[in-house]
């Protein structure tokens, strides 16, 4: 009887610690990917950024009057 019960409490304690692991490993690789989406954004947004102002530059010389030669 004492040996049944010392195998219930030692698996017990098995699974509840390999549930925390896996939680735990779980929310590094969420915080890790939050990151890496973190700076996509940003490069993203800071792409754009740099190819509407070459737009507007375009626009403006095109307005420009001619130079002469």
């Amino acid at each position: 009887m004492y040996a049944k019960w010392t195998t219930f409490v030692l698996t017990a304690t098995l699974v509840a610690t390999g549930a925390l692991f896996a939680q735990q490993k779980h929310e590094t690789a969420m915080s890790q990917q939050k990151m890496q989406n973190s700076s996509d954004r940003s490069f993203i947004t800071s792409a754009a950024e740099a190819n509407l102002a070459e737009i507007d530059i375009a626009k403006m010389v095109d307005q420009s009057p001619p130079i002469p030669r």
